[in-house]
């Protein structure tokens, strides 16, 4: 599940929101108690947030201050009936709040980064875990965010109460939110990393959900970001050889499946070898860099026609043909390639 960040202290910016919801983005993480923003205006802005996506389903992660949920809030959100409301309690474990929440139709969403076992023995024994999600926090200080250590050491510790418990945390966005500017991480290491291998680390340590924590983000890399993490497709820039012919061409432009059984130093094409019309030439390469695009050639007997990805530096070999070599900014996504993902070639000169 992918997220963004919504500001409810100015006007909101309709058009990025919908752009991002229409992108499949489908949380929406909001604050109610920000010491910035004046109430009124934030209860304003909220109310014309929800009835802006009133027939989207959108779950909403509502950081709020608990002297909110009152009656009047209760009924105000009841109009929305698509709207999947989770209320972040960031102060006191309140186990009468949580069931007050719980009471009403909704869930609560829980400190990921802060939360004891002894906490968790409490909750677990007087509360209904489907009514619970945990949330990290995000750091705008540069220097106070978290390891990739403890987060997994904390994700384990929920895990450990329940298994399938939703677990959310942060990355960055490309319009900083102030008054640091310094971007919105849960993990510090994020901060100035490129967003798609800041979620698939988010992965390994046992997160389950991601939200882009600054107020902005270029509608593009949303597009990336959502092929990659959801759809498991990944868009790799190129440029190709001089090699390159027709026939070469319409494999290397066509979509590929990493083979189930891809080895660790290669990303190889499952369907490439169906695809070669005619003799593939051999030409040969001396050594095999990371980046590569090559293809076996007709010296491989019932190879020719394999396409693979280089991951790591490997020695030449006159079976094998370079026929493309992927763009130095998106050489970093072709680690994130598991076996079963989709992936396709852009040329970067036509």
């Amino acid at each position: 599940m992918l997220g963004f960040s919504v500001s409810l202290g100015s006007k909101l910016n309709t058009t990025y929101i919908q752009s991002m919801v229409s992108q499949g983005y489908d949380t929406i993480f909001t604050s109610l108690q920000i010491p910035e923003e004046d109430d009124q205006h934030t209860l304003t802005h909220f109310g014309e947030l929800c009835q802006l996506l009133s027939q989207y389903s959108i779950t909403f992660i509502i950081d709020v201050n608990p002297s909110l949920l009152n009656h009047h809030f209760y009924s105000l959100l009841d109009q929305y009936a698509h709207g999947d409301f989770v209320f972040r309690i960031d102060h006191d474990l309140n186990i009468n709040l949580i069931h007050d929440i719980h009471q009403h139709g909704y869930r609560c969403c829980i400190n990921a980064s802060t939360i004891t076992q002894r906490e968790l023995s409490t909750l677990y024994h007087y509360s209904n875990s489907q009514s619970l999600v945990y949330c990290h926090n995000y750091y705008p200080r540069p220097d106070t965010g978290l390891s990739a250590t403890f987060v997994k050491q904390q994700n384990d510790l929920i895990h450990s109460f329940d298994s399938t418990a939703d677990i959310y945390a942060f990355i960055p966005g490309t319009e900083l939110r102030g008054p640091i500017f310094k971007g919105l991480p849960t993990i510090e290491v994020h901060r100035n990393q490129h967003p798609c291998i800041a979620i698939n680390e988010l992965e390994r340590v046992g997160i389950s959900n991601m939200i882009i924590g600054d107020t902005g983000f270029d509608l593009t890399l949303a597009r990336q970001l959502y092929q990659i993490c959801v759809q498991r497709h990944f868009e790799l820039r190129v440029n190709v050889t001089e090699c390159i012919n027709d026939d070469l061409s319409n494999i290397l432009f066509t979509k590929h499946h990493s083979r189930i059984d891809s080895p660790e130093h290669i990303i190889r094409s499952h369907e490439s070898r169906q695809l070669i019309n005619q003799t593939i030439e051999a030409i040969g390469i001396d050594q095999r860099l990371p980046g590569d695009v090559t293809i076996d050639n007709h010296l491989n007997g019932r190879y020719e026609g394999e396409l693979q990805i280089i991951k790591s530096p490997l020695q030449g070999h006159p079976n094998i043909n370079r026929i493309a070599r992927i763009y130095k900014q998106d050489q970093p996504f072709i680690h994130l390639i598991a076996p079963g993902d989709t992936f396709e070639f852009k040329c970067l000169k036509e």
